[in-house]
């Protein structure tokens, strides 16, 4: 799979690292909350104000936790439904999504092009694309995709990478993958990435090499 970089894509580049965002303030409330609870007890305040210190930390993370635990739940059980129980099918989810004719460059995007969240699901025969912005599914056959690229946006070491699709009539999909649930906090890595590009060689043998450039 061919990788490249650019300064902008239409679907919102997913960091690597968006647990810290998660895990630094809970941290630090949770230094302000266990504080606060012990001075409650050193100074006999009463079991009121230790409950409201206790809450103070806890429920925040509570909200994290239900936050993270509905990324993507709707758009998971949507691909769950399409895949029909299937064996031999893999899923892949995406947090936002675009699909344009036409394009040279990042430039030539159009907002109009988004296609908001969605899901890939890679049957034997053909590939399903299902997005928020269309509400139904996108049948492919194998051979009318001509190549894969790996789309990082400013550096690759900030965030996880997109999939853009190249189907042999001009057509390009790209879309910021992700997972559903509290896995969604670790961002999408580049070994899974080369997996995802495994699972597209098994079903169309050369994909990853097919390049056309004009």
């Amino acid at each position: 799979m061919i990788t490249v970089v650019e300064w902008a894509t239409p679907p919102r580049p997913r960091g690597r690292f968006p647990w810290v965002a998660h895990v630094v303030p809970l941290t630090i409330l949770g230094i302000v909350s266990a504080s606060g609870a012990y001075v409650s007890v050193a100074t006999g305040r009463g079991w009121g104000e230790i409950a409201l210190w206790i809450a103070i930390g806890l429920l925040p993370l509570a909200g994290v936790l239900i936050l993270l635990r509905l990324t993507l739940a709707t758009v998971l059980d949507e691909a769950r439904r399409a895949a029909d129980d299937s064996a031999i099918c893999t899923i892949s989810l995406f947090t936002s999504s675009a699909v344009g004719s036409n394009i040279a460059s990042w430039r030539d995007w159009k907002h109009g092009d988004e296609k908001g969240k969605g899901f890939f699901l890679l049957r034997e025969s053909e590939l399903h694309i299902w997005t928020a912005g269309d509400g139904s599914v996108r049948t492919y056959a194998w051979d009318e995709i001509e190549y894969l690229e790996d789309v990082r946006v400013w550096a690759k070491w900030i965030w996880s990478p997109q999939l853009r699709i190249h189907f042999c009539d001009g057509t390009q999909f790209i879309a910021a993958l992700s997972h559903a649930g509290p896995r969604s906090a670790c961002g999408f890595s580049d070994a899974e990435m080369r997996i995802l590009a495994q699972e597209f060689e098994n079903r169309s043998p050369g994909i990853n090499a097919r390049r056309r450039r004009v």
